[in-house]
């Protein structure tokens, strides 16, 4: 009986540490998330023009204890009409409408910076990754979070463009990210 007494104690505590954790209002002004290709002649910065996120923190500690992006790929946009047509076709976004990242685990490296650990959904490929990233609090409500990372779209059965059999675009895209947002004060 003092067993289960005690394993009902520390669910409870753990109930409870979940039930302090606040959700942090990303604040699009301020936030962004872009990426940047290279190709043979030439390379192109774009950017996600909308996504949803969905990040949890701890007001006692300040830590990031939840984080999950969601980015549909209508919405990557690289100011060339003819190349966000030519980018959702290659993606198959009819079959791939989305990218979804999920976070698992949150390192520690000391001084705000960590490494992140998560599972990406891409093209309907689910892959463990790694990549650092930096979070600042203010008074632990407001949040500035920090990130980059290459993706390898051949990891995700997406084939190499390229166009007049000698012009190719880069594989590895890099992802970059600043979100900006605040936590609900209890």
């Amino acid at each position: 009986m003092k067993k289960i007494l005690i394993a009902l104690a520390i669910a409870g505590l753990g109930l409870c540490v979940r039930a302090a954790e606040s959700p942090v209002s990303i604040d699009p002004q301020h936030s962004r998330i872009e990426f940047d290709v290279k190709a043979t002649m030439h390379g192109f910065t774009g950017k996600v023009e909308a996504y949803k996120t969905d990040i949890i923190a701890d007001p006692a500690s300040g830590l990031v204890t939840k984080a999950q992006v969601q980015v549909k790929f209508a919405d990557l946009k690289t100011g060339d009409t003819k190349r966000d047509r030519e980018m959702l076709e290659w993606e198959q976004v009819d079959q791939f409408p989305e990218v979804l990242y999920t976070m698992t685990k949150l390192d520690s490296l000391g001084g705000g910076k960590y490494t992140a650990h998560g599972q990406l959904i891409l093209h309907g490929v689910t892959k463990e990754i790694a990549f650092p990233v930096t979070i600042a609090t203010a008074d632990k409500t407001t949040y500035s979070i920090d990130g980059e990372t290459n993706l390898d779209t051949h990891d995700y059965n997406l084939p190499t463009i390229r166009k007049f059999g000698m012009l190719k675009v880069n594989p590895v895209v890099r992802v970059f990210f600043h979100l900006q947002g605040s936590a609900a004060v209890k």
